[in-house]
């Protein structure tokens, strides 16, 4: 798995360096909508509502009867937008370890969640139920990213089974230096 994730990486990486459509990126979420039923005893909610005029903040409570860890399978299928509609299958990721990935992936973005939770910087976060209010996030990507609108279908799951469905949309432009 960890051959392939770096043949693709690198196949990316080739074509970026000759390209204005790869790169350091900056990401803003732009919509999340549920794509699922939550199962396994799993509740996740959202709701988006502005901050004030130019801010969209999104609150999101989320239950969990076991702990999020490395146990936990992230898939990932990412579209793009062109020519009108959406284009499936622009990448896709699949890591068995959720934490270890967020952790080295999406560090801002975890550590921002992680402390708006008021939880420590590290993996596992234990079983209950977690309330952010106001989220709001625009951040960098640790690894050269491709530039345009996505919708991202993320799914969690657990023993084979998924328990989290949710839709997010982002767009994501070149990194200003």
């Amino acid at each position: 798995m960890l051959i392939l994730l770096r043949r693709i990486l690198f196949v990316i990486f080739v074509i970026g360096i000759t390209s204005d459509f790869l790169g350091p990126a900056e990401f803003q979420i732009k919509r999340l909508e549920q794509c699922g039923e939550d199962l396994l005893g799993v509740e996740f909610t959202f709701l988006r509502h502005r901050i004030n005029r130019t801010t969209q903040g999104t609150n999101m409570n989320f239950s969990s009867p076991f702990p999020i860890d490395d146990t936990i399978a992230l898939n990932l299928s990412a579209s793009i937008w062109g020519d009108g509609g959406w284009k499936p299958n622009a990448f896709e990721v699949y890591n068995e370890n959720l934490c270890n990935f967020m952790m080295t992936a999406m560090p801002n973005l975890t550590s921002y969640m992680l402390n708006l939770l008021k939880q420590p910087l590290s993996c596992p976060l234990a079983a209950g139920t977690y309330i952010l209010e106001n989220f709001e996030y625009s951040g960098e990507l640790t690894f050269p990213f491709l530039y345009g609108d996505f919708m991202f279908d993320f799914s969690l799951t657990k023993n084979g089974v998924i328990f989290l469905c949710t839709r997010v949309f982002i767009i994501s432009k070149p990194k200003m230096k």
